[in-house]
């Protein structure tokens, strides 16, 4: 992954489909299943921190395919 989010700046869905490569639909269903990293919904706009989105990740690095890692 080559992707790195500035700190406290909000992202957009766009914006981290960009970023990250992660599909519309797999954000969606994060949010809808509480799977995802937290994030911030004003009117019908959902946006993501960019601390929050780099943690989020960090937790799920893995040595292996079969490591379950630390959010496991």
């Amino acid at each position: 992954m080559a992707f790195q989010f500035k700190p406290d700046f909000w992202y957009s869905i766009d914006d981290v489909i960009e970023e990250s490569g992660i599909g519309r639909d797999t954000l969606a269903l994060w949010r809808s299943n509480g799977d995802g990293p937290e994030f911030s919904k004003i009117g019908k706009r959902v946006y993501y921190n960019g601390t929050t989105l780099t943690q989020f990740f960090m937790d799920r690095l893995r040595h292996s395919t079969t490591d379950q890692g630390r959010a496991a």
